[in-house]
C-alpha cells in the first residue's frame, strides 16, 4: 500500500448533546466540520521485522550421539564462528514433512542425519505457497519431532551453532547456551532440547542456509501477536462525553512480507453506558471507505461491553512489508452522551503514536482470538455504578418525565416509585426494567399528587446501588377541551376541505439556499405503505447541485391560532434519497414547528422547531443530527440538538406552557428551554424541507422526502406522548378524520 496520501484533520463546531445559540434559519449557512488535508503522517519506513515469531519447539523421537561441546562463547563470538547453523532440506517431491537435517560449522565439518523425518507445524501467513496439510496445522504450535536415525559429530571446535527450521516461507532459530564440560556423549535429542528452550528470536531472513542477525525478540509470547503496530490519536479528546467516538487508527506491517489486509481486522473495544444505539462509520480514509467493513459485537469485559470491528474487502489490497497505512477515521455514534474515559481504548492522546488498546486479528476469529497485535481486554464485570443526577420533572396532570446521567459501564436501567418518601426499591415498586436510555416517562398518575422516584443501573456484574430520590407533584388536571386534529385524509392538496385549513407556499424567499423555489407541486398526498386505509401528506425538495435546479416544500395552517398548549406530529424523516444518490455535501432539513409572522426586529416573533439534518450540518460534519430550537425573536434563540439517527417515524411533542417549552421525541424528553422564549402572541403550525447547502460538484437529480401521518394541538392542555397518542388512537377508532375546536 502507498505511504502518499491525504491525512485529515478534524475540526469540530459546537459539542453534541449541549445546548447552543444558533444562527437564523434564514441567515448565512455556519461552517461545515472540515477534514482538513496534510501531507502523510511520517510512519516508520525502515527494515521490517521477520514475518515469523520465532516459537518454542519439543522433540520426540530417537537418540542420537554427539560429541563434547566445547565452553560457551557471547552470542557475537558464536557469530564471528560463522556457524551456518542446522537446516531443514526437503527431499525430493518437495513435501515440506519430510526432510534431511544438516548442520555446518565455519570449519566445514557436518552432523549428517539423511533419511530424517523432521517435523515442523508453524502458523500460517499470507502468501503461504505450502501445501493444504502444512496450513491445516494448528497455528501458534510448533512441534520438531525427529525419528530414529544415523549417528552425528560434531567438531570439537565449533562453539554454539545456530539451530535453524526452514521451509519456503518460514524460518524460526533458537541458539545453545550448552556449558562448558569434559568430553561426553549426549543424544542429539537433548542437544535440540536445550537448543528449543532458548529464547526465541524474530529474525530478518533472505535465503535459504544463511546465518541470520538477531533483529527482534518477543519476550513471552506466541507468533504473530506483534505482526503489526497500531498507531491511535483521539479526534474527539476535547469532548469525551459526547455522543460521538472519533479515532484516527494507522496500522503498521513489522513483518517482512506483504500481507493482505481483506485477511485482518482491528477492534475497538469500549462501553456504551445508556446509549440504545450504536452506529459505528468510516468518515475518511485515503483509499475510500467502500474499502472498509464495519459490524458491532457484545463482550463483557473490563472496560468494553461492545467492541467495533473494522475489517477490509479485498479491494483495499495488501500492505507492504514494513509499511503504515494512512489513517482510519473511525466514528462511533450513540443517541445519547456517553462516558468515553471508562473505555478500554480510549486515549487522551491526540498526536498519533503506538497504542496496544486497539487490537488486531485474524480475520473471522472469536472476539479476543487470532492475536496479531495488541492486548484485548479481560476480566469480569463489576457492577455499574449508581445513576446520579436523577430529576423528575411534571409534564402534565397524569405524567412526570425522569432523567438522570448514565453510569459507567451499564447496559440498562431499573426504575422504582412510590407516594413514600424515603422508599426502598424493590420488585413492589418498580415501574420500569431493561430501560437503556437515560429518561423515562411515568405515566398513567393522579392529578395534584406528589411522587418519588429511584433508579438503578444493571450490566452483566449486577445491579448498582440506587440512584438519588427524585419527586414531583403532577400539575392539576385539564382536560383539552379545545383540539385541532388532521390525519390528512384528503384526496389531494387542491381537495377543498384541504384547502380551508391549509396554504401551500409558492412565493420565494428564504430560508434555504439562493435561488431556489418553493413550488405547490412538491406537496401531495400519497397512500401510506403501512396502512391501505391511510394517507400520508409528503413534502419533496429537489436539487442538481445549484439554487437554480433545487425547489423546496412548505405547508402552512391558514389559522393563526396556536399559542399555549401540547403541540403534537407523527412524521416520517428520511436519511436517503427519494430518487437519486445521497451526497453528504446537501444538507436537506426536514422539520415540523409553530411560527408568528417572520419581521426582523420584532419584540413578538416566536418560533418552535424540529429540525432533523439527515446529512449533518451546522457544524455538526455528517453527522445525523436532530435542533431542537426555540426562538424569542428573530435574532435571538436557543437550540439544544441531538447527534442520533432519526430515520423512520416519530412522535413530536411540544409542551408551551407560559413557564417553559419542553420538547419530545418518541416519549423522551429531549429538551427543555425556559420563560424569555414563551410565544407573547399565537403562532402558525408549519411543516417544510429545504436544503441549507448544497453538493455543488454533483450535477445529477435527487430529491429528499418527509411525510406526515397526523398533526394534533390540544389548547392549554399540557398532555404526555402517551396521552396524545391515546387521544389520535380514539379519533381514529372513532372515524374523525379532522376535528378543529380552537377559537
Amino acid at each position: 500500500m502507498s505511504q502518499a496520501g491525504l491525512v485529515p484533520a478534524s475540526t469540530r463546531e459546537g459539542s453534541p448533546g449541549a445546548t447552543v445559540n444558533r444562527r437564523p434559519s434564514s441567515g448565512p449557512a455556519m461552517t461545515e466540520r472540515a477534514k482538513l488535508s496534510a501531507a502523510a503522517a511520517a510512519g516508520r519506513t525502515g527494515p521490517g521485522r521477520s514475518s515469523v515469531e520465532a516459537a518454542s519447539s519439543s522433540l520426540n523421537g530417537g537418540m542420537l550421539p554427539s560429541q563434547q561441546a566445547s565452553a560457551p562463547t557471547s552470542r557475537e563470538a558464536d557469530r564471528a564462528q560463522r556457524i551456518a547453523g542446522i537446516a531443514l532440506v526437503r527431499t525430493p517431491g518437495n513435501d515440506p514433512l519430510n526432510c534431511r537435517l544438516e548442520a555446518r560449522s565455519g570449519a566445514a565439518q557436518r552432523w549428517h542425519a539423511p533419511c530424517l523425518n523432521l517435523k515442523t507445524a508453524v502458523a500460517p501467513r499470507p502468501g503461504d505457497s505450502g501445501s493444504a496439510r502444512q496450513r491445516q496445522r494448528a497455528p501458534l504450535d510448533t512441534r520438531l519431532g525427529v525419528d530414529r536415525g544415523p549417528a552425528m559429530s560434531r567438531d570439537a571446535g565449533v562453539k554454539g551453532a545456530r539451530l535453524t527450521i526452514m521451509n519456503s516461507n518460514y524460518l524460526h532459530a533458537v541458539e545453545p547456551m550448552r556449558p562448558a564440560g569434559r568430553r561426553t556423549r549426549v543424544t542429539l535429542l537433548e542437544r535440540m532440547a536445550e537448543l528449543l528452550r532458548a529464547r526465541a528470536l524474530r529474525l530478518a531472513c533472505l535465503s535459504l542456509f544463511v546465518a541470520l542477525s538477531t533483529c527482534g525478540h518477543s519476550s513471552g509470547s506466541f507468533a504473530g501477536t506483534t505482526d503489526f503496530t497500531v498507531q491511535y490519536s483521539n479526534y474527539d479528546a476535547a469532548a469525551p462525553n459526547d455522543t460521538i467516538v472519533e479515532a484516527g487508527i494507522k496500522i503498521r506491517n513489522n513483518t517482512a512480507a506483504s500481507i493482505p489486509l481483506s485477511s485482518i481486522v482491528l477492534r475497538y473495544w469500549f462501553t456504551k453506558n445508556g446509549a440504545t444505539t450504536v452506529t459505528p462509520a468510516c468518515w475518511w480514509w485515503s483509499s475510500g471507505c467502500s474499502r472498509i467493513t464495519l459490524t458491532t459485537g457484545t463482550v463483557s469485559y473490563t472496560g468494553a461491553d461492545r467492541y467495533v470491528q473494522i475489517g477490509f474487502t479485498s479491494a483495499a489490497g495488501s500492505l507492504a512489508a514494513g509499511a503504515t497505512t494512512q489513517p482510519i477515521d473511525l466514528g462511533i455514534e450513540f443517541d445519547t452522551n456517553v462516558v468515553e474515559t471508562d473505555d478500554y481504548s480510549y486515549g487522551n492522546q491526540t498526536a498519533f503514536s503506538d497504542f496496544g488498546r486497539i487490537t488486531v486479528h485474524d480475520a473471522g476469529s472469536a472476539p479476543t482470538g487470532g492475536l496479531r497485535s495488541g492486548t484485548p481486554p479481560s476480566g469480569s464485570v463489576s457492577p455499574p455504578r449508581a445513576p446520579i443526577s436523577l430529576k423528575a420533572t411534571a409534564s402534565s396532570a397524569s405524567a412526570i418525565s425522569l432523567s438522570w446521567a448514565a453510569s459507567s459501564g451499564a447496559t440498562s436501567y431499573d426504575v422504582y416509585r412510590s407516594t413514600t418518601s424515603g422508599f426502598t426499591p424493590g420488585t413492589g415498586n418498580q415501574i420500569a426494567s431493561g430501560v437503556t436510555s437515560t429518561s423515562h416517562d411515568s405515566t398513567g398518575l393522579a392529578a395534584s399528587t406528589t411522587y418519588y422516584y429511584k433508579v438503578t443501573a444493571l450490566n452483566a456484574g449486577g445491579a448498582s446501588a440506587a440512584s438519588n430520590q427524585a419527586s414531583a407533584t403532577t400539575r392539576a388536571g385539564s382536560a383539552a377541551t379545545a383540539e385541532f386534529f388532521d390525519d390528512f385524509s384528503y384526496n389531494g392538496t387542491s381537495d377543498a376541505n384541504f384547502t380551508s385549513w391549509w396554504s401551500v407556499r409558492s412565493w420565494s424567499g428564504a430560508p434555504g439556499v439562493s435561488g431556489a423555489s418553493w413550488l405547490e407541486s412538491n406537496v401531495s398526498l400519497v397512500a401510506d405503505p403501512q396502512s391501505s386505509t391511510n394517507k400520508l401528506m409528503r413534502l419533496k425538495a429537489s436539487t442538481s447541485g445549484t439554487g437554480a435546479t433545487t425547489s423546496q416544500a412548505e405547508v402552512i395552517t391558514n389559522a393563526q391560532k396556536f399559542r399555549f398548549g401540547t403541540y403534537a406530529a407523527r412524521v416520517k424523516f428520511n436519511d436517503t434519497p427519494l430518487s437519486g444518490t445521497r451526497f453528504y455535501a446537501d444538507k436537506p432539513v426536514e422539520t415540523f414547528f409553530t411560527l408568528t409572522e417572520w419581521a426582523v426586529g420584532d419584540p413578538d416573533y416566536s418560533e418552535q422547531d424540529f429540525e432533523y439534518m439527515p446529512n449533518g450540518g451546522w457544524g455538526q460534519g455528517n453527522t445525523n443530527t436532530m435542533w431542537l430550537t426555540s426562538w424569542e425573536t428573530s435574532d435571538v434563540n436557543i437550540s439544544s440538538l441531538v447527534s442520533a439517527n432519526f430515520n423512520g417515524f416519530h412522535t413530536l411533542v411540544l409542551q408551551v406552557t407560559s413557564a417553559s417549552i419542553s420538547y419530545y421525541i418518541d416519549g423522551v424528553h429531549r429538551a427543555t428551554h425556559g420563560s424569555m422564549y414563551v410565544p407573547e402572541v399565537d403562532q402558525f403550525i408549519f411543516f417544510n424541507l429545504w436544503y441549507d447547502e448544497l453538493d455543488a460538484a454533483k450535477g445529477s437529480s435527487r430529491t429528499y422526502h418527509e411525510d406526515v401521518d397526523w398533526v394534533y394541538f390540544a389548547e392549554d392542555a399540557i398532555l404526555s406522548s402517551a396521552e396524545v397518542d391515546a387521544k389520535i388512537a380514539n379519533f381514529r377508532s372513532s372515524s374523525i378524520l379532522r376535528r378543529d375546536t380552537v377559537p
